[in-house]
């Protein structure tokens, strides 16, 4: 049973190696901005790089499926050090909290990078480790040497492993929307009155954190203070987060259709110039403050980009919205309710 295991696990590393190659081809400017985002280090970031990764995908999975000894031991630790790049990678960018689209598959990947890529990233390092020391050949010409026993086994092993991956996903899935309600059970209820914006009926207030953070100037503010004079669409970006610059090319026509009623501002946790060098279009019509992640803890914000809108109450009249379409509903229920002569034009 070991030996048709070890193949089925070839197959399914050429599988995704094949695939992830095939969808990455043509798409290198992608390909470089994705390895931007993942803060894959500099001397990396090169276009010849993001040509190549592809085509290297490609050549090692075809040799797991057929090349012989020793060309096939050099594909299989290549596959492994290809995935255990992949794994570093998804779990750097979980344990920052960002959101990155990390073009796995391509530009058909539109998922940003979660725990459940980083569990499938450890998998396949699993695998091509497994593969590297339980086999010496290609999956076919292993495969050459089945006898009917070997077939029927072969057979068996893989229908219990789609099983198993089919089980164990709808587990993963079920546990995530388990602890998403839970995240939004224990969010502080409102211990004040409703703002003057309020988005919707359904979004109650709570109070805003006791926290700091700083301006642009370098001066400590408190959290709550922001929004002294008029409410705040406090929102939360990071410089290496696809759906962040989705958000960032939104905002100034946020600022726009909000006018003087309500104000959108940035939160971030990045340097002001690393800031700046990515999101130019909001260095100028707003105010930017820094350091994110206390709010983040305090309020169980799983990651950027994200939204709170800020009473001046000392409330957070809605929020936290987390992801590019909630902080873009956020914005838009915002708007619906501002009234249309306070706008600007």
């Amino acid at each position: 049973m070991a030996s048709q295991l070890v193949v089925l696990i070839q197959w399914a590393l050429v599988l995704v190696l094949v695939v992830s190659g095939a969808l990455k081809i043509g798409h290198s400017a992608e390909l470089l901005r994705s390895f931007d985002e993942l803060r894959v280090p500099r001397m990396v970031r090169h276009r010849g790089v993001a040509v190549a990764v592809p085509i290297v995908e490609i050549v090692v999975g075809v040799a797991l499926l057929l090349a012989p000894a020793p060309v096939f031991t050099v594909a299989a630790l290549g596959a492994s050090a290809l995935f255990l790049v992949f794994f570093a990678l998804t779990l750097g960018v979980v344990a920052r909290g960002e959101q990155v689209v990390c073009a796995c598959f391509g530009v058909q990947s539109t998922r940003p990078i979660d725990s459940l890529a980083v569990a499938r990233n450890a998998l396949l390092l699993a695998g091509a480790v497994a593969v590297t020391v339980g086999s010496r050949e290609g999956a076919v010409l292993r495969m050459r040497g089945f006898a009917l026993a070997d077939w029927a086994m072969f057979f068996g092993v893989t229908t219990a492993a789609l099983a198993a991956a089919l089980t164990v996903l709808l587990v993963l899935r079920a546990r995530g929307a388990a602890l998403t309600a839970a995240g939004a059970a224990g969010r502080p209820a409102a211990a004040s009155a409703t703002p003057p914006v309020t988005p919707s009926a359904a979004m109650a207030a709570w109070p805003v954190p006791d926290l700091e953070v700083t301006d642009a100037a370098g001066r400590s503010v408190e959290l709550a203070g922001v929004a002294r004079d008029r409410p705040v669409l406090l929102v939360l970006l990071s410089a290496h987060c696809t759906p962040c610059a989705e958000v960032a090319d939104r905002m100034p026509g946020w600022r726009e259709r909000l006018g003087d009623a309500v104000e959108v501002a940035v939160l971030t946790s990045e340097t002001p110039e690393e800031f700046a060098g990515r999101y130019p279009q909001l260095e100028h019509g707003g105010r930017r403050f820094h350091g994110y992640r206390s709010l983040m803890a305090a309020a169980g914000i799983q990651g950027v980009p994200s939204a709170v809108l800020l009473g001046t109450d000392r409330a957070v009249a809605a929020g936290p919205a987390q992801g590019l379409d909630e902080v873009i509903g956020l914005a838009d229920a915002v708007a619906s309710v501002v009234p249309a002569p306070t706008r600007t034009s």
